[in-house]
């Protein structure tokens, strides 16, 4: 919405334009300037992250950053420098991002309106989300008792001999992959989490719940295993979560990634001989003890969470992960039905001699999405990899009092109490509709 907009605005004469990626590109420079001296000089770094913030003002307020802060940007690659300079210039009316940021405000009040469900299940979710980074523990994680029988029935993984890199880039093949998966992969239907794949070469340890654990380890000051026994099939589960989980209407874990990083300068030549610079996203770890290094102990630098990005992305990529399905669930019976299907985001697409069919099982498709409960099983999921139980119900009874997960009876929405007549049930979706577009229009279009 915002690329478009500034586009319209930006051909009336005396009108700047400043978009949200100008003032990122400009703080990007800024941040992996940061990140340079961060370490060794905190009062450059202190004034780096002031001149950051006057910066981002520049930006948002549409202000004339003036000789003094131009000098302090003389860092900047000439292009980004060009962003800011800009707004010296002399204009009857700038753009800028908090204006943009202001008309997304109205139009999401808008769809709270049209859609209230919507805004309270991606606060919900994005609360729950930051939650789970906060206080759940891989250690208190439930067993996987599905891999343990799989582990007892087929062993451990054994990958088998690998080719090595160098011959692997001669041969023209993909690197550090076994040469019996090759060579299966080329003459079967390949299922990399299938029955084949754990008779040939075990079964994977699962990386979200545990199979085992060990105990009565000894290792002196750290230098040597002595002694420790291990019950079932210990693996190693991280030491935090950086990961979320959510189920989506076709029942599968969708896995989100979110780690804290640092954005770092990187200037390099091309092949023409050109000087280019790069703003990198590198990840934030932690640092191993001076003592882990000294004995060279590995598997003590991890990866940070980033609770703040998840509280604000989870829910809406859990929202359109399970948009997703519906997509993919009406390309499938297009597939299945020898019929033409197009999807342009959640509008569904079809020649319209096909027009009523594709309605009807659409229609069966939203319906089949209710035989999910997606909250609760997303919840399960996460009580699965060590969510507190206190805040498992308290999250489990936030969903069922707002109707998030409506129950007749208990459950509330502005401020009525939902009876049994109120709640979406598969016979309402499936319900008989006249087809002569006459008597009812509510199904003429889905999008």
């Amino acid at each position: 919405m915002e690329k478009n907009l500034a586009k319209a605005l930006g051909k009336q004469e005396g009108v700047l334009v400043v978009n949200s990626a100008d003032r990122d590109a400009v703080l990007g420079e800024i941040s992996a300037r940061i990140a340079r001296y961060e370490k060794f000089d905190p009062i450059r770094t202190a004034e780096l992250k002031e001149l950051r913030e006057d910066v981002r003002d520049i930006f948002n307020k549409g202000l004339d950053p003036g000789d003094d802060i131009m000098e302090q940007l003389y860092f900047l690659d000439p292009k980004t420098k060009d962003l800011v300079s800009r707004m010296t210039a002399q204009y009857n009316q700038i753009v800028t991002p908090q204006d943009f940021k202001d008309i997304a405000k109205i139009m999401t009040e808008y769809m709270g309106e049209q859609v209230p469900i919507l805004k309270t299940f991606t606060r919900f979710y994005g609360r729950l989300a930051e939650d789970f980074l906060k206080n759940a523990k891989p250690s208190e994680s439930a067993f996987d008792w599905t891999s343990v029988g799989k582990t007892v029935l087929f062993g451990k993984e054994q990958k088998g001999y690998k080719v090595p890199p160098l011959a692997a880039q001669a041969m023209g093949v993909k690197a550090n992959e076994p040469v019996s998966e090759k060579i299966i992969k080329a003459f079967t239907q390949w299922d990399p989490n299938g029955t084949l794949y754990n008779i040939i070469f075990g079964t994977p340890a699962p990386k979200a719940r545990k199979t085992g654990f060990k105990y009565f380890k000894v290792e002196p000051l750290g230098l040597k295993k002595i002694m420790e026994y291990e019950f079932l099939f210990a693996n190693k589960l991280p030491k935090s979560w950086t990961r979320v989980p959510s189920v989506n209407f076709d029942g599968k874990v969708i896995e989100q990634h979110f780690t804290q990083v640092f954005e770092e300068k990187l200037v390099y030549k091309n092949a023409d001989g050109e000087w280019v610079t790069n703003i990198m996203q590198v990840p934030q770890k932690t640092e191993a003890s001076w003592w882990e290094q000294l004995i060279n102990k590995s598997g003590k630098i991890n990866d940070i969470a980033d609770a703040t990005k998840a509280r604000t992305a989870f829910g809406v990529n859990a929202n359109h992960s399970s948009d997703a399905t519906i997509v993919k669930n009406f390309h499938l019976w297009g597939k299945k039905e020898n019929i033409g299907t197009g999807t342009v985001h959640d509008a569904f697409l079809s020649n319209a001699g096909h027009m009523l069919k594709a309605k009807r099982a659409l229609r069966g498709i939203y319906a089949d999405a209710l035989k999910r409960n997606v909250i609760k099983l997303t919840l399960d999921e996460m009580k699965a990899r060590g969510f507190p139980k206190e805040l498992y119900d308290k999250y489990l009874d936030e969903a069922i009092d707002t109707g998030l997960i409506p129950v007749p009876g208990r459950s509330v929405i502005d401020g009525k109490v939902l009876k049994e007549t109120d709640i979406l049930m598969r016979e309402d979706i499936l319900r008989e509709i006249p087809e002569d577009f006459f008597q009812d229009f509510s199904f003429y279009g889905i999008g």
